[in-house]
């Protein structure tokens, strides 16, 4: 496998990506992998690592310990969630609202400049 180009997988990307495809072309779009596949094993486990190791940092923290901005991050992610794509089977699925909300919450907080909540 090739490293991608992505100055042709972007514009490519517009007309549509063949599903079996989309997901490693949206991770190679949005930056979370790169475009040599020789690294993208040891940076997948890299930045799944540092996800769990977020986990008890950020998110399993007790409401007391959470500043104001963490709370209303929270109680904003807590709100949004359930209202994301109601017509998605798979968002309705406990587990994956739990993730979702994990996901978001960490993001704002280590980015608190892509303001989720002003």
């Amino acid at each position: 496998v090739e490293v991608v180009d992505l100055a042709k997988l972007r514009p490519a990307s517009w007309s549509g990506i063949p599903e079996q495809h989309r997901p490693v072309c949206w991770q190679l779009l949005l930056g979370y992998l790169p475009s040599n596949p020789e690294w993208r094993a040891d940076t997948l486990q890299r930045k799944r690592r540092e996800y769990w190791a977020s986990v008890p940092q950020y998110f399993d923290v007790d409401d007391a310990e959470r500043s104001q901005y963490q709370k209303d991050t929270l109680h904003q992610i807590l709100m949004d969630v359930p209202r994301t794509s109601p017509s998605s089977r798979l968002l309705h699925h406990e587990v994956v609202q739990r993730a979702l909300e994990r996901i978001l919450y960490i993001w704002a907080l280590r980015h608190p400049a892509s303001g989720y909540v002003l």
